[in-house]
């Protein structure tokens, strides 16, 4: 009987530990680490526009300002030529929000040209309807970010014209507008770039000419057992879970995971990115 005991008991003290130990992870390690992953999609190694996304930090009480301060470092330690942020800045402003760390970190972020963002779905939802349309806006502009709500913008690199539209989050079901103003056919550009806080709001725009589409909002899954994604799926993405896709020639879509969490302050095989590319600029 006691070997018996004991051919049970060890396992199921061994599982219990491995579990334990997973669990500390998810919660205490994974949220905390920082991948940068470097895209090149230039021909030339070492030389070309570089343009760094972060996304998803969804600021609150286990994710504050000094957490964001990290990741403002690893940005700056990119040299950036270009920065956007392709939403969801807190994760529910109206039960946490730190607006004077938070503006005076983002303004921080050095980038040669320009910094860029759009609106996810939290910046809508975390505010009240009075606050929808100057909350997250305010913050945004304060840190020097341009805020770009189905508007394009062309900026001059290198002696080349880069044209960068960003899309509105909360109009991925609407047709009633016109698309004009993503059309990059009447600029004279020399290279497009589509941001857009989800990745399934891309195929409405799917006939323009964009040579890179940067989304975010699927936390690639943010915790993935097999078989399993606590966040997001596949089908509600359009396919596009997470990393780069490739579109067809000289067009790539990359959907970066993102830094913070929701619902769940948890990260499992879903490490927190930034990304950084090499365009042929």
């Amino acid at each position: 009987m006691k070997k018996l005991l004991k051919l049970f008991l060890i396992p199921m003290i061994i599982i219990i530990l491995i579990l334990f130990s997973l669990v500390v992870y998810a919660f205490r390690i994974e949220p905390f680490n920082i991948n940068v992953n470097n895209i090149n999609l230039s021909s030339n190694q070492t030389s070309g526009l570089k343009l760094v996304q972060f996304s998803d930090t969804h600021i609150k009480p286990d994710f504050t300002y000094e957490n964001l301060k990290n990741v403002v470092d690893i940005i700056n330690q990119q040299n950036a030529d270009i920065v956007v942020f392709t939403g969801d800045l807190y994760d529910d402003a109206p039960k946490y929000s730190d607006d004077n760390n938070i503006i005076n970190l983002l303004k921080s972020i050095n980038a040669k040209y320009e910094k860029f963002a759009v609106y996810g779905n939290h910046d809508y939802f975390s505010y009240s309807s009075t606050e929808k349309i100057d909350g997250y806006s305010k913050i945004m502009k304060k840190s020097g970010f341009t805020l770009l709500k189905n508007q394009s913008k062309i900026v001059e690199v290198n002696g080349k014209r880069l044209f960068i539209t960003g899309l509105n989050c909360d109009d991925e079901y609407d047709n009633s507008h016109s698309t004009d103003f993503a059309n990059p056919k009447n600029h004279n550009s020399d290279y497009n770039i589509l941001l857009s806080h989800k990745p399934s709001t891309y195929e409405k725009y799917k006939e323009f000419d964009y040579n890179l589409i940067l989304a975010g909002h699927t936390h690639g899954g943010q915790i993935k057992i097999p078989f399993i994604s606590f966040h997001g799926s596949k089908e509600h993405c359009g396919g596009f879970f997470a990393g780069l896709y490739d579109l067809g020639p000289n067009k790539k879509l990359y959907t970066n995971i993102g830094i913070g969490t929701t619902r769940v302050s948890a990260r499992f095989r879903a490490v927190p990115e930034i990304s950084v590319f090499n365009l042929p600029v």
